[in-house]
């Protein structure tokens, strides 16, 4: 294992368990008649972390399950509002077309995120899976702004940590804190890579299966 010789970048990727939320008005209203129907059960993970640009650079290739009895026509993803998404496309690597924006959450007014809504071409039916595949960028900053006064994370060459947290990795979901947390916490397996400086060591924190 290599000594750390001036910091370390901790992935933490686990169970989700503390979940937030954010929207517009519009949002909000568009959020009441929904619910989370997609389940996370897979995470294909690269991560890239550039201390000068103070940026993080991301890819995810995302497997999710309908867990509902109803056909779902959309994968939602919830991102931290400083991260943007560069690219979305389907298992066969096929451009997906999506939205995304900026939002208050709808039940967390001081909560922002970035709100990506991408229309499958078929429902995707009752049990089944499928995969796509997230390109995205951007800053980790300024939580303390929104309430989470806990949430200190960014991109720093003296300790950078990644987790749900900070959303610093797409998450299914809408901006609802209720709807969040009636989904559940969402359990899954993951794989990744995190590319540093050769002067810093990477810790994972998860239960090794």
């Amino acid at each position: 294992m290599a000594v750390v010789r001036r910091s370390v970048a901790l992935v933490l990727i686990g169970v989700v368990a503390f979940c937030s939320m954010m929207s517009s008005s519009g949002v909000a209203q568009e959020s009441q008649d929904r619910e989370i129907q997609l389940r996370p059960i897979a995470y294909q993970l690269g991560l890239r972390v550039d201390f000068e640009e103070e940026q993080l650079l991301g890819y995810a290739q995302l497997t999710v399950v309908n867990a509902s009895p109803q056909p779902a026509g959309e994968i939602p993803l919830l991102l931290y509002r400083l991260l943007r998404v560069t690219s979305l496309a389907d298992a066969a690597g096929q451009p997906l077309s999506y939205e995304q924006r900026v939002v208050q959450f709808e039940d967390w007014p001081q909560m922002q995120a970035n709100f990506v809504l991408a229309p499958l071409s078929e429902p995707l039916r009752p049990g089944d899976t499928t995969i796509v595949d997230v390109r995205w960028e951007g800053q980790l900053l300024g939580y303390q702004e929104t309430g989470m006064r806990y949430v200190q994370d960014r991109i720093d060459p003296d300790f950078t940590i990644i987790r749900p947290d900070a959303r610093a990795y797409p998450e299914i979901g809408y901006p609802s804190l209720a709807m969040l947390r009636a989904a559940g916490l969402a359990e899954f397996t993951y794989n990744a890579s995190i590319t540093v400086p050769e002067s810093h060591t990477v810790a994972s924190v998860g239960r090794l299966v």
